[in-house]
């Protein structure tokens, strides 16, 4: 506390001249004190939470997850995204095969649904989706697809394509799009398919999906990944196949490579009427040591052979039940060697050499009714790669330049879950990457395992009732390390006065031990609140606790004891002013002498419940902030 001095006049006054006279009280002192620093009038339902409390219990009956190590309560699926997507652990619990765990755990509210994820010994993920407010969810086989040594299901890759045509031969190649339109470096860009008769016994027949499997790969999909109708190229972007290698993964050379189209229904679906997918392929040390203007041009020169006729491959995609995946068909890539292939002579094979790396192509056809209308005639045509250096020309060419994708923004997006791979596909108007989707069975190389952090807490308080509400005299940082463990992580003093903390009762941070004397610092000094960058180490001690434990029950909850005013202050509840809130996440807190409204300019606006909420349909207040007015991350101090 900055040292507030409340002067009350005429405490002195004759005992006979004061019967009649009401003196300001603490509370009255409060108020004007929030009056004048706010300038509003918070909303009385305001109960100052950004988080909800739940418990489910997981079951584990599927004999694939036998070496199951651990279950999870995650806040998004992990899968997609080098940095597992933003998913955070709330809470996990060693398992075995055959058991059932009950978590307790706490999630921000802007969470509606949360991820129950198996974790195997050697760090695979599986994840089932539920329901805030769901006590159950179990994995069972029709969950969780069994896995063979294929990695493809309950099926043997070599065995279905042992069954397919021997000698495979190419027609004569057509042009691509961008050859014909003499886009630079496309000049001998060809296109190469099987004869009719080859690609009808090209086609596998897979249909291993429960009606469970699918509706928690749409969740994880269309829900959680790549939301329907939102811009997701950042999220593209950042994944580990285009950050590391522009969206090309490896054969392993064990298995087939086979694509699987799988149908997201949503009306009138034209995508799946008007395109095909190609791939390519090369080897890895042919490319090294090439600029990256030589890299392209060498990508724009190789063969690209047909891998699906989409619309050929279903019977009818109107007649699909809107808003769920389908998989009826497969389709193996064939390896057609090195170098450019000799049509009726260029024999080709079921499996790709280990080590080569494989590019996707859509190609998207104009469709008869367009190409009647000389407005939008070819404007509907063209390649889009997965590679986005390849899609310089198409980006910014008819119908594809109103998605907004310009320059090398790739066109498709890699997605794993439960040890499963997909292939999700932008071919249109806008950046939600899930026109299509493929799965991608067999011989391509799943990235490592995700790494999950856990998800922090932030408690703020001011340390006296009559505040300058910079909600930095004491900053106090948890997680939930697992159901019987909390960290505790004490970042910030911003009081002046003797500060202890209570109710956390450890052997490092207790309530004999003052808050400054924990950063080893003595006397009246601000530690870490005064520059952005924060310069004194946090303390850190993990604490064990019940497996009932939640930041929500008051009697686990942290506060704080003023001993120089013998003031106690805890989290603030209805009706009060906000002098201590707890903030999902690592909260970015104000540095010294800043509001916390000027700091965070909607924060007045949620706490006067003006449409500014803390829910999924709301803004998030604490997202949104002035750079200059918050502190850094603080390094850990390592302790004895």
């Amino acid at each position: 506390m900055k040292k507030n001095v409340l002067f009350v006049a005429g405490l002195l006054l004759m005992a006979s001249c004061s019967h009649d006279m009401d003196f300001p009280t603490q509370e009255d002192a409060v108020k004007t004190n929030v009056e004048k620093i706010f300038g509003v009038t918070f909303d009385p339902n305001q109960d100052w939470c950004t988080t909800q409390n739940g418990k489910v219990t997981i079951t584990i009956n599927n004999p694939e997850l036998k070496d199951v190590e651990k279950v999870q309560i995650l806040t998004a699926s992990p899968f997609g995204n080098g940095d597992a997507n933003g998913a955070l652990s709330l809470n996990e619990k060693k398992i075995s095969f055959g058991q059932s765990v009950t978590l307790n755990y706490d999630a921000p509210k802007m969470y509606r649904r949360l991820y129950a994820a198996c974790v195997k010994k050697n760090g695979e993920y599986f994840v089932k989706g539920f329901n805030v407010g769901e006590q159950n969810v179990v994995f069972t086989s029709n969950t969780v697809n069994a896995r063979t040594r294929s990695e493809a299901g309950n099926f043997d890759l070599d065995a279905l394509v042992s069954s397919l045509p021997k000698d495979l031969v190419l027609e004569e190649p057509e042009a691509s799009y961008n050859n014909i339109r003499n886009w630079n470096g496309w000049g001998n860009d060809l296109l190469y398919h099987l004869p009719k008769t080859f690609e009808a016994t090209q086609c596998l027949t897979i249909s291993d999906y429960t009606d469970d499997y699918r509706d928690d790969l749409y969740d994880m999909i269309f829900n959680g990944y790549l939301q329907n109708k939102k811009d997701n190229i950042d999220k593209i972007k950042n994944s580990v196949y285009y950050m590391s290698n522009n969206n090309y993964p490896f054969a392993t050379g064990s298995d087939p490579i086979i694509l699987a189209p799988i149908y997201k229904n949503d009306g009138i679906y034209h995508e799946i009427e008007n395109c095909d997918i190609y791939y390519y392929y090369f080897k890895q040390e042919t490319i090294e040591g090439m600029s990256d203007a030589e890299q392209v041009q060498y990508l724009k020169n190789l063969p690209k052979y047909k891998a699906v006729e989409l619309y050929t491959s279903i019977v009818d995609p109107h007649q699909m039940i809107n808003d769920k995946i389908k998989r009826e068909t497969a389709y193996t890539l064939i390896f057609w060697g090195d170098g450019t292939p000799t049509p009726g002579q260029t024999k080709g094979e079921y499996k790709f050499p280990e080590g080569y790396k494989i590019g996707f192509m859509l190609r998207s056809i104009d469709t008869e009714e367009h190409h009647n209308d000389p407005k939008v005639k070819d404007m509907r045509d063209g390649e889009l790669y997965a590679d986005g250096r390849l899609n310089v020309d198409i980006n910014s060419f008819g119908h594809f330049k109103t998605s907004g994708l310009q320059g090398e923004n790739p066109r498709m997006a890699w997605f794993w879950a439960n040890n499963r791979k997909y292939l999700c596909c932008e071919s249109g108007s806008d950046k939600d990457f899930n026109d299509i989707v493929f799965e991608v069975l067999g011989g391509i190389m799943v990235p490592p395992p995700p790494t999950i952090d856990k998800n922090k807490y932030t408690f703020c308080f001011e340390d006296t009732p009559v505040g300058d509400y910079d909600l930095n005299d004491v900053v106090i940082r948890a997680y939930r390390e697992d159901a019987t463990h909390v960290v505790w992580q004490v970042v910030a003093c911003g009081a002046l006065d003797e500060v202890y903390i209570k109710n956390i009762n450890g052997d490092i941070i207790n309530e004999e031990t003052e808050v400054h004397q924990l950063f080893g610092k003595s006397g009246k000094v601000f530690i870490n609140t005064e520059k952005k960058k924060p310069e004194t180490p946090f303390v850190e001690e993990t604490v064990e606790v019940d497996e009932n434990f939640s930041f929500l029950n008051k009697n686990y909850q942290p506060y704080i004891y003023d001993r120089t005013n013998m003031v106690e202050t805890r989290l603030s509840i209805n009706g009060q002013d906000p002098h201590a809130i707890m903030v999902p996440y690592e909260f970015r807190y104000p540095l010294e002498r800043i509001c916390i409204k000027n700091a965070y300019p909607y924060f007045t606006y949620w706490a006067q419940g003006l449409g500014i909420t803390d829910d999924e349909d709301g803004f998030k207040w604490y997202l949104s902030f002035d750079e200059d007015k918050v502190t850094e991350a603080i390094p850990t101090l390592e302790l004895e």
